[in-house]
């Protein structure tokens, strides 16, 4: 419902708590019943407030098998190789998009012997 953008030397050192305990005095009641608008004006009526234009909701992860594989380049080839499962594989989850990214011991190779060629199997959804 908040963001806290970045400080400025104008800022209010208790601004951020106090907008807190403010926001903490909304029933779910009001939730429901009031605009965005005259919420804010019955919560933060003595604050300087500003309400941004919306913005649609979109998917926003950009992983692939390329930046998965620049990742396994930088923690070295040591290490990458050590990561391997009890069936010889690495595998890699993007914690935003849940993807299953799969690496065989010669990919993690072509990795290293490479750096600009990334293994092409598939990534597993």
């Amino acid at each position: 419902m908040l963001q806290q953008l970045p400080a400025s030397d104008t800022t209010d050192a208790d601004a951020w708590n106090r907008v807190g305990h403010l926001l903490a005095t909304v029933t779910p009641d009001e939730l429901l019943r009031l605009d965005a608008e005259r919420l804010l004006l019955r919560v933060f009526h003595e604050e300087t407030v500003r309400v941004l234009a919306e913005q649609p909701l979109r998917f926003g992860c950009r992983c692939s098998r390329e930046r998965v594989a620049g990742v396994l380049r930088t923690l070295g080839r040591d290490e990458a190789m050590a990561s391997r499962q009890a069936d010889g594989r690495v595998e890699v989850t993007c914690e935003f998009c849940n993807t299953h990214y799969h690496f065989d011991a010669i990919d993690i190779e072509r990795i290293f012997r490479d750096p600009a060629g990334t293994p092409t199997s598939e990534a597993e959804h």
